[in-house]
Protein backbone atom coordinates (compact mmCIF):
# COMPACT_ATOMS: atom_id res chain seq x y z
CA UNK A 1 0.00 0.00 0.00
CA UNK A 2 1.24 3.60 -1.04
CA UNK A 3 2.66 5.73 2.10
CA UNK A 4 0.10 8.55 1.62
CA UNK A 5 -2.61 6.52 1.43
CA UNK A 6 -1.59 4.64 5.06
CA UNK A 7 -1.10 7.85 6.28
CA UNK A 8 -4.20 8.88 5.72
CA UNK A 9 -6.23 5.75 6.82
CA UNK A 10 -4.03 6.56 10.43
CA UNK A 11 -5.08 9.96 10.12
CA UNK A 12 -8.84 9.49 9.57
CA UNK A 13 -9.09 7.23 12.35
CA UNK A 14 -7.39 9.35 14.48
CA UNK A 15 -10.35 11.62 13.10
CA UNK A 16 -7.76 13.97 11.43
CA UNK A 17 -8.39 14.58 8.09
CA UNK A 18 -4.96 15.67 6.35
CA UNK A 19 -0.84 15.30 6.67
CA UNK A 20 0.02 17.51 8.97
CA UNK A 21 1.24 20.82 7.04
CA UNK A 22 -1.40 20.04 4.64
CA UNK A 23 -4.89 21.75 3.88
CA UNK A 24 -7.89 19.76 4.52
CA UNK A 25 -9.32 21.88 1.87
CA UNK A 26 -8.14 23.06 -1.11
CA UNK A 27 -9.76 25.32 -4.89
CA UNK A 28 -11.81 23.24 -6.38
CA UNK A 29 -10.14 22.89 -10.23
CA UNK A 30 -11.65 25.07 -12.63
CA UNK A 31 -14.47 23.44 -15.01
CA UNK A 32 -12.76 25.80 -17.99
CA UNK A 33 -9.87 28.03 -19.07
CA UNK A 34 -12.22 31.00 -18.86
CA UNK A 35 -12.98 30.53 -14.86
CA UNK A 36 -10.00 31.33 -12.72
CA UNK A 37 -9.52 30.25 -9.28
CA UNK A 38 -7.08 31.45 -6.30
CA UNK A 39 -7.25 30.95 -2.95
CA UNK A 40 -7.36 34.28 -0.52
CA UNK A 41 -7.95 32.62 2.91
CA UNK A 42 -8.09 29.46 4.97
CA UNK A 43 -8.82 28.35 8.81
CA UNK A 44 -8.99 24.64 10.55
CA UNK A 45 -8.93 24.11 13.79
CA UNK A 46 -9.59 20.66 15.32
CA UNK A 47 -12.57 20.44 18.07
CA UNK A 48 -11.59 17.60 20.51
CA UNK A 49 -14.87 17.39 21.97
CA UNK A 50 -16.46 16.48 18.49
CA UNK A 51 -13.23 14.52 17.41
CA UNK A 52 -13.50 16.25 14.23
CA UNK A 53 -11.71 19.12 11.90
CA UNK A 54 -13.49 22.06 11.30
CA UNK A 55 -12.18 24.00 8.11
CA UNK A 56 -12.75 27.03 5.66
CA UNK A 57 -11.54 28.05 2.35
CA UNK A 58 -11.81 31.11 0.61
CA UNK A 59 -10.90 31.65 -2.66
CA UNK A 60 -12.19 34.31 -5.55
CA UNK A 61 -13.62 33.05 -8.65
CA UNK A 62 -13.84 35.22 -12.05
CA UNK A 63 -14.85 34.46 -15.37
CA UNK A 64 -12.53 35.67 -18.11
CA UNK A 65 -15.37 36.16 -20.78
CA UNK A 66 -17.80 38.15 -18.68
CA UNK A 67 -15.68 40.04 -15.86
CA UNK A 68 -17.97 38.51 -13.12
CA UNK A 69 -16.58 37.66 -9.77
CA UNK A 70 -17.19 36.05 -6.45
CA UNK A 71 -15.81 34.96 -3.24
CA UNK A 72 -16.83 31.64 -2.15
CA UNK A 73 -16.04 29.98 0.80
CA UNK A 74 -16.16 26.16 1.40
CA UNK A 75 -16.47 24.65 4.38
CA UNK A 76 -15.46 20.60 4.73
CA UNK A 77 -18.14 19.67 7.79
CA UNK A 78 -20.71 22.80 7.33
CA UNK A 79 -22.10 24.95 4.78
CA UNK A 80 -20.04 27.84 3.26
CA UNK A 81 -21.38 30.94 1.34
CA UNK A 82 -20.74 32.79 -1.52
CA UNK A 83 -20.17 36.86 -2.22
CA UNK A 84 -21.76 38.14 -5.08
CA UNK A 85 -20.50 41.85 -5.27
CA UNK A 86 -23.11 42.62 -8.67
CA UNK A 87 -25.45 41.26 -6.66
CA UNK A 88 -28.06 44.31 -5.47
CA UNK A 89 -28.06 42.47 -1.95
CA UNK A 90 -24.60 42.47 -1.23
CA UNK A 91 -24.50 46.20 -1.51
CA UNK A 92 -27.39 46.89 0.77
CA UNK A 93 -25.78 44.26 2.90
CA UNK A 94 -22.16 46.43 2.87
CA UNK A 95 -24.53 49.62 3.43
CA UNK A 96 -26.77 48.60 6.26
CA UNK A 97 -23.45 47.59 7.95
CA UNK A 98 -22.00 51.40 7.49
CA UNK A 99 -25.18 52.76 8.42
CA UNK A 100 -25.65 50.61 12.26
CA UNK A 101 -21.72 51.16 12.78
CA UNK A 102 -21.37 47.90 12.33
CA UNK A 103 -17.56 46.96 11.56
CA UNK A 104 -18.43 43.86 9.36
CA UNK A 105 -21.55 41.35 8.25
CA UNK A 106 -22.12 37.89 8.36
CA UNK A 107 -22.80 35.94 5.34
CA UNK A 108 -23.74 32.28 4.95
CA UNK A 109 -23.28 29.51 7.05
CA UNK A 110 -22.48 30.23 10.43
CA UNK A 111 -22.63 28.90 14.11
CA UNK A 112 -22.62 30.73 17.89
CA UNK A 113 -21.62 29.79 20.85
CA UNK A 114 -24.67 28.23 22.92
CA UNK A 115 -24.45 26.89 26.85
CA UNK A 116 -22.30 23.54 26.96
CA UNK A 117 -21.03 24.46 22.97
CA UNK A 118 -18.63 27.12 22.92
CA UNK A 119 -18.03 26.73 18.70
CA UNK A 120 -18.25 29.60 16.58
CA UNK A 121 -17.91 30.04 13.36
CA UNK A 122 -18.70 33.26 10.76
CA UNK A 123 -17.99 34.40 7.60
CA UNK A 124 -17.01 38.24 7.95
CA UNK A 125 -16.91 40.49 5.41
CA UNK A 126 -15.74 44.01 6.96
CA UNK A 127 -16.85 47.72 5.31
CA UNK A 128 -15.46 51.03 5.87
CA UNK A 129 -17.74 53.81 7.47
CA UNK A 130 -19.16 54.19 3.71
CA UNK A 131 -20.05 50.80 3.39
CA UNK A 132 -17.28 49.57 0.99
CA UNK A 133 -15.20 45.93 1.54
CA UNK A 134 -12.14 46.03 3.08
CA UNK A 135 -11.62 42.66 3.84
CA UNK A 136 -12.98 39.32 4.38
CA UNK A 137 -12.32 37.16 7.86
CA UNK A 138 -12.86 33.62 8.68
CA UNK A 139 -13.68 33.39 12.14
CA UNK A 140 -13.29 30.08 13.80
CA UNK A 141 -13.38 29.06 17.64
CA UNK A 142 -13.72 24.90 18.46
CA UNK A 143 -13.29 23.40 22.05
CA UNK A 144 -10.27 21.56 24.13
CA UNK A 145 -11.13 18.24 25.56
CA UNK A 146 -13.09 19.97 28.26
CA UNK A 147 -15.36 21.57 26.07
CA UNK A 148 -13.98 25.10 26.92
CA UNK A 149 -13.21 27.50 23.68
CA UNK A 150 -9.97 27.05 22.24
CA UNK A 151 -8.01 30.35 21.48
CA UNK A 152 -9.80 31.79 18.01
CA UNK A 153 -7.98 30.35 14.34
CA UNK A 154 -8.75 34.16 12.22
CA UNK A 155 -7.77 33.84 8.93
CA UNK A 156 -7.97 37.60 6.75
CA UNK A 157 -7.71 38.07 3.30
CA UNK A 158 -8.00 42.00 1.84
CA UNK A 159 -11.21 42.89 -0.29
CA UNK A 160 -10.12 41.85 -4.20
CA UNK A 161 -9.93 45.10 -5.72
CA UNK A 162 -11.80 44.49 -9.13
CA UNK A 163 -14.31 46.45 -11.36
Amino acid sequence: MHKRIVWMLVLLSAGLAALPGQQILDVPESPSTSILRHQLAYAESFDEVAQMDYAYLAYLERDRNSDEWSVIILGNRTGGTTYRPSHPVFARKCGEAARSGEPYWVHGFSMSPRPGDARTVEHRLYVDPLGNPTHLELFLVTRDSDGRPKEPVIARAPWPDLP
